[in-house]
């Protein structure tokens, strides 16, 4: 089988270099090297370790969302399985041969990915796991789904260590047969960072395929970026609440425990960014998207964008 890397970045060269790095010390050397560059770099032949220089392509795409990279990138691969991965994850060296072998092995699976830990993230207090699991956006970390909220639950702890189906993959640690496409789709209408985009296009999968996903193992990665950040913005939060209405109005019942479901996860995304932010703004911000929501029930994502990236 044929791999081909497809990276989407932004301005970010010393760790796209570590990964380039990662991907010459493979087990399984890569076909193909696709880099979207989304910022203003520009990259040269001495960029590019000596070993992968063959197999390199970039294509520059300023300002471009990250799922329409991830399209653009798809659209350019040549190979049976596409490896789509973010330049700030640190993979095993087993990485690009444990997914060939289980694809191989697997034919009626259409995508394979792995778990995704920060290395520097704070460990959770059981108390904040229970408060989450009590307002319906934190499952019991047996699968990568999405819940009647609206959020989604990810493998994690026990289950970790085994192989287990999934609804959706990381976007920046998947691994997909290209024969999937084109009936599977990238969201291409999303902006910018495109929140959530990995669930959606994780159901695109489902809806034409079934249950073709598994989580693997052996497919941790690290994700190691050169700086935590830590700060919202009001595109942020906007972003967080519009994006997650269009997720559950597509694909989640609308149930009455649903709806009840959604609301309250509303609730508790308001909570998570006053912890996050811990500024006053987050409130009125918070009430002014969700009015927005309200009034606009069946909102397209041009509409959404709009209201996003806008000053009022």
């Amino acid at each position: 089988m044929k791999a081909s890397v497809i990276v989407s970045s932004m301005n970010r060269k010393a760790t796209l270099a570590r990964l380039m790095a990662n991907l010459v010390a493979q087990t399984h050397s890569p076909d193909e090297v696709i880099v979207i560059e989304a910022g203003g770099g520009a990259w040269s032949k001495e960029d590019v370790p000596p070993e992968l220089r063959d197999a390199f392509k970039v294509f520059y795409a300023q300002g471009e969302s990250l799922a329409a990279s991830r399209f653009r990138g798809q659209q350019a691969a040549t190979g049976d399985s596409l490896f789509f991965l973010d330049d700030d994850i640190i993979m095993p060296n087993t990485y690009v041969e444990d997914a060939l072998a289980y694809l191989f092995e697997h034919p009626s699976v259409m995508a394979v990915g792995g778990a995704y830990v920060d290395k520097d993230a704070p460990q959770r207090a059981d108390s904040s796991h229970l408060i989450a699991r009590f307002m319906g956006i934190h499952g019991d970390g047996r699968a990568n789904r999405l819940l009647p909220s609206g959020w989604t639950d990810y493998v994690r702890g026990r289950y970790a260590q085994e192989i287990t189906e999934a609804e959706w993959l990381f976007g920046c640690n998947s691994v997909v047969r290209a024969s999937a496409f084109p009936k599977a789709q990238f969201t291409t209408g999303m902006a910018a960072w495109s929140f959530l985009e990995d669930v959606f296009f994780g159901l695109s999968l489902m809806k034409n395929f079934g249950a073709c996903m598994r989580v693997l193992p052996a497919l941790r990665v690290i994700h190691d970026p050169p700086s935590s950040g830590g700060r919202i913005s009001p595109a942020t939060l906007r972003m967080r609440v519009l994006y997650r209405a269009i997720l559950w109005r597509e694909h989640v019942a609308k149930t009455p425990k649903s709806r009840l479901m959604f609301a309250v996860g509303m609730v508790a995304n308001l909570l998570l960014m006053l912890k996050q932010e811990r500024q006053f703004w987050v409130v009125p911000e918070s009430l002014k998207v969700t009015a927005f929501m309200l009034k606009n029930p069946n909102l397209s994502w041009e509409e959404a964008n709009e209201f996003i990236f806008s000053k009022a």
